[in-house]
């Protein structure tokens, strides 16, 4: 299933640039890249082994998921980051360092922020654009 605008309909609708950041794929890029950080910011407190933020980190791309599969787990769940969590602890890099209860305590805060503030980012940025314009 697919959340994109018609390619007929998507010009009239939102930008090229905005399109971009909402993508599917960017939107669970940007999960992954909060949670990599997260690795990397408590591996570097102490919380977890230092050796493990690297292989989460590369445990962290959205190409590696199957899309259709945690959407379809998500309605189950009611959101995205039980079953992303669950995905994540079945990488054998990721649970070689923590076990499966660590990378949930990890997981935990699983926040959206990043993924809710890049389109506002870019939404700014092009009100600027054509304010300069």
């Amino acid at each position: 299933m697919s959340t994109s605008l018609s390619p007929l309909l998507a010009p009239m609708l939102s930008s090229p640039a905005m399109r971009a950041v909402c993508d599917d794929v960017a939107c669970l890029q940007q999960m992954l890249d909060f949670e990599a950080a997260l690795a990397r910011a408590e591996a570097a407190t102490g919380v977890i082994p230092a050796a493990a933020a690297g292989p989460i980190g590369r445990a962290c791309k959205a190409g590696r998921f199957d899309l259709a599969a945690l959407a379809e787990a998500a309605t189950r769940s009611g959101n995205l980051a039980i079953p992303l969590v669950k995905a994540l602890t079945g990488d054998a890099r990721v649970t070689a360092h923590l076990s499966a209860d660590k990378i949930a305590q990890l997981f935990e805060p699983m926040a959206y922020q990043g993924v809710s503030q890049a389109p506002i980012d870019r939404l700014l940025a092009s009100l600027d654009d054509k304010q300069n314009a």
